[in-house]
């Protein structure tokens, strides 16, 4: 036993509980030693207070100095507590060797960001007391040292500091809003849900995204935005035309009932509060903001609690639809045994219907917790009984507001019109602005390529359509990966063949046409070359030759050989 070093025990004893919890008989058996303490203190005599106090605790004398040295040390009635006996709770009897594997085990088989279970840093410390002779500690023993390590470091080695952040950072304070719209919080969400399409074949189509937008002041919902497109700037700016328009002129544009309950959440917007997403730090947000003196603010990285607003109303609008048909739940296991694509039913319009249904008949008329009263009577109190209600925008104002927001690219208009997307767009009134070598900002919704648009220096804005009738609508991501499926349409092997050949087929033609080009080249430079020689040698001399004697034919002559004319 002479390797058995105690360690210093955990400040885990009885007088660490609440004073309301420590038994009654026990306290009062205190109290008692303290009274005899005092009184001790302050007699003359005090060994004979000391055998009095002795014989009135039923405690030999010595036992009574003990617990004098103790009371001045510590004047206080829980010091006189008993102690229970055997091993105090938290005693650490371990050897050292013993004690630094056990360490050494948690530390590199258990706190590590592969998350291993307990039996791993059992394996590892059977192993190491093995090869040094030492008994293995049993794994309650294990257990118990995991426990009297601070949480907030077995979060931070197994998880990370974003979560450890997340649970046990201390996030005083509130955002402080008095007046409507004065803070709008925007955030998207991929809703917990499977839509199908609006034909009669009712297929499938996936699940949309839900941009919300919630006033922090009074909790209302002042605009909303629903597309199966990834969020983009186009959704922002939908999301924004929401919330500047009057909600029974944005019921008539998208096509749904208020059903005769009030939504009067509406107006012009001081500042948006967002996380830091990339669709939030556009240029086109940026300016558009500024245009209509609008301040955005974003959330500090890394610090979500900045936007519990917007996270809570997500948070319970899934809850809520979660209920639904076709509702994919919160992960597999709550999912697991449904059909969830058999069972979807909704479309586009009539989630769009439902979830405006659920904000004003719902979400607006019940207590929230975090203002102690509905959002609807939050809106009317803190509403100023000057302020008018919010106007009606015109076509021309909606436009205006809407495109302000979009993205946009800098294009030449040209004789033949503005070329984006691989397309060429044009407009009668685009006919001022062709071929002055100005490049203008062309916007563009990204859910739409049939169209993009241009404001002119007058503030009007001119909606400018593809050349292309036959484009149908579809946004301009699905579009890039039509044209990329196009051009790798068929056997791209085969293709590749043809080409091969065909190069080979026009190499060999035109070396052929090479060679016998040259060679008539050099036959005609010869011919030439002979003809030059030719022409250069002198004119040759004929001689001339002696007149034969005329023959005079005679009866009675012999001829000679070869004077005979044959025919």
């Amino acid at each position: 036993m002479s390797n058995l070093t105690p360690l210093e025990p955990l400040n885990e004893t009885d007088r660490d509980l609440p004073l309301a919890a420590i038994d009654a008989d026990e306290w009062e058996r205190a109290a008692e030693k303290a009274n005899a303490c005092k009184a001790i203190e302050g007699a003359c005599d005090k060994t004979k207070a000391v055998a009095m106090a002795a014989q009135t605790l039923g405690v030999d004398e010595r036992t009574v100095w003990r617990i004098c040295r103790e009371y001045q040390i510590e004047p206080k009635v829980s010091a006189l507590l008993a102690q229970k006996r055997g091993r105090r709770k938290g005693s650490r009897y371990l050897g050292v060797r013993r004690e630094a594997l056990l360490h050494e085990a948690i530390e590199k088989s258990h706190l590590t960001r592969e998350r291993p279970s307990l039996g791993v840093a059992m394996d590892h410390l059977e192993l190491e007391c093995a090869k040094q002779g030492l008994a293995c500690p049993c794994e309650k023993t294990v257990r118990n040292r995991l426990k009297a390590i601070a949480p907030e470091y077995v979060m931070q080695r197994r998880h990370g500091g974003k979560q450890t952040r997340e649970k046990f950072k201390p996030v005083p304070g509130t955002l402080t809003v008095m007046r409507p719209m004065e803070l709008i919080e925007i955030d998207h969400t991929l809703a917990d849900i499977l839509l199908v399409s609006d034909d009669a074949r009712r297929v499938v189509v996936g699940r949309p995204w839900v941009t919300f937008a919630i006033c922090v002041a009074t909790r209302c919902v002042v605009g909303f935005h629903i597309s199966f497109e990834a969020p983009t700037s186009s959704s922002l700016a939908m999301c924004i035309l929401s919330i500047v328009l009057p909600k029974e002129q944005l019921a008539r544009y998208l096509g749904f009932d208020l059903l005769g309950v009030e939504w009067p959440c509406s107006g012009e917007i001081e500042v948006i509060l967002t996380d830091n997403g990339h669709d939030f730090h556009g240029i086109a947000i940026k300016r558009g903001c500024q245009e209509h003196g609008i301040e955005l603010r974003y959330r500090p990285v890394g610090s979500p609690h900045w936007g519990g607003v917007i996270e809570r109303l997500i948070g319970t609008m899934m809850g809520r639809l979660r209920m639904l048909p076709g509702a994919t739940q919160r992960d597999v296991r709550a999912k697991a045994g449904q059909d969830v694509e058999r069972r979807a039913c909704l479309t586009l319009s009539e989630f769009r219907q439902w979830l405006v249904t659920e904000i004003t008949a719902h979400y607006h008329q019940v207590v929230h917790r975090g203002i102690g009263m509905p959002p609807i009577e939050a809106w009317r109190s803190k509403s100023s009984s000057e302020t008018s209600p919010a106007c009606e925008l015109s076509d021309h104002q909606c436009m205006r507001l809407y495109v302000d927001f979009l993205p946009y690219c800098e294009r030449p208009i040209s004789r033949v019109g503005i070329n984006m997307h691989g397309m060429r767009y044009w407009s009668d009134e685009l006919r001022d602005y062709v071929a002055k070598g100005v490049r203008h900002a062309i916007r563009f919704d990204s859910r739409d390529i049939r169209r993009v648009y241009f404001v002119d220096p007058f503030g009007q804005v001119i909606i400018v359509n593809c050349v292309r009738t036959d484009v149908p609508q579809m946004s301009v991501a699905e579009w890039q990966k039509l044209s990329s499926a196009q051009r790798t349409t068929g056997s791209i092997q085969q293709r590749i063949d043809d080409r091969i050949a065909g190069h080979d087929a026009n190499k060999a033609l035109v070396a052929t046409s090479q060679k016998a080009t040259r060679q008539a080249h050099r036959l005609s430079h010869k011919k030439v070359e002979r003809d030059k020689n030719v022409l250069a040698l002198p004119m040759p001399k004929v001689a001339t030759e002696p007149t034969a004697p005329v023959t005079v034919f005679s009866p009675n002559r012999v001829p000679i050989p070869f004077e005979i004319m044959e025919f």
